[in-house]
């Protein structure tokens, strides 16, 4: 126990964490350092309860009295080091876990959404145990504050300036990347995606057209079950803005409307609202009247080129928005997915 107490333990499980790169893992330690914790700082109220309650018995030894509070106080003094190195990592950790969290896969996703609750529950309990009540309401709304304060310029950035990836196409058959543009060299109709699967939020990709003879814009269900020498829209998991203006669900089977044509030059988009689950198309800005709704929860968003000898697609925008453009058309004709 006394290991416990003055620091052993918490030390060896803090450099575990520090080392560890496993989400799985890291939540196994956090669980064992908070039950370590809890265990000091009972200890910790049992002391100063014992301070407080505490008179020198009659005919005590005076110096075997004081040895025993001078042992006591030392092993009180190394616990409180050891709940603050434990407070330490775990801030530290917290720090970490932000880091790159928007490039890690769905299930990922989760394990680390449970190792977060797991550490902010142990430090509300440490803050509570050791700095005193409504130390940890305080923590809490300081962090609160600081986190809208870094939404509000991530969100001005991204309306500022549009986020354009070198490398974000994943080429497929034939195809290849050079910077943000996607180069087919097929003879036949070959389907490229975003390497971006989207899961929330609101996106807008636009992409600039290329001397081809057949091209569309749309995306997918997320993973796709068709080959990619498939154009989109052919079945029932895509759909696409053809360049004579049409749009396609399942092969025409459902009937999707029709927007403005276009050709090389022309820079056509998709707004992907994966909160409303909406999708909307456009002509160099232009909203087209076909509106998508109950898309999957998870899509990405690909271009189909066809062309005899060399097709091209650049990448033009692709970027978060703040919140979706759709406001209600005359003309508005609603697919559901």
């Amino acid at each position: 126990m006394e290991s416990v107490l003055s620091g052993g333990i918490v030390e060896r499980i803090c450099r575990e964490i520090e080392s560890c790169s496993d989400t799985a893992a890291l939540t196994s330690l956090v669980g064992v350092l908070g039950n370590v914790c809890r265990g000091i700082a009972g200890f910790r109220r049992s002391e100063e309860a014992k301070k407080k309650a505490k008179q020198p018995k009659e005919g005590k030894d005076e110096a075997e009295h004081t040895n025993e509070d001078n042992d006591s106080f030392s092993i009180f003094v190394r616990s409180g080091h050891a709940l603050e190195m434990a407070k330490q990592t775990l801030l530290q950790l917290v720090s970490r876990m932000r880091t790159g969290k928007d490039d890690v896969e769905e299930e990922e996703g989760r394990r680390r959404t449970r190792l977060n609750q797991m550490v902010g529950g142990v430090l509300i309990e440490f803050f509570a145990e050791t700095v005193g009540g409504g130390r940890a309401e305080r923590v809490g709304a300081i962090e609160g504050r600081r986190q809208e304060r870094e939404e509000e310029e991530r969100r001005k950035a991204m309306e500022q300036a549009p986020i354009i990836p070198t490398a974000v196409w994943e080429p497929k058959l034939t195809s290849r990347v050079e910077g943000t543009k996607i180069i087919s060299t097929t003879t036949s109709w070959v389907t490229i995606p975003l390497a971006a699967v989207l899961t929330e939020g609101v996106w807008l990709v636009e992409v600039k057209a290329g001397p081809v003879i057949g091209y569309a814009l749309g995306f997918f269900r997320t993973p796709w079950d068709q080959d990619w020498s498939k154009c989109l829209g052919n079945d029932p998991n895509s759909v696409d803005y053809n360049k004579d203006g049409s749009f396609f669900h399942a092969l025409g089977l459902k009937k999707c409307g029709k927007g403005d044509e276009w050709a090389a030059g022309d820079v056509v988009g998709v707004e992907v609202d994966m909160q409303q689950r909406r999708a909307l198309f456009f002509k160099n800005g232009k909203r087209q009247p076909t509106i998508f709704t109950a898309i999957p929860p998870k899509v990405q968003v690909a271009v189909s080129l066809y062309e005899k000898n060399e097709a091209s697609m650049e990448l033009v925008t692709f970027k978060q928005l703040a919140r979706t453009s759709f406001q209600t058309g005359a003309d508005d004709k609603t697919v559901a997915w």
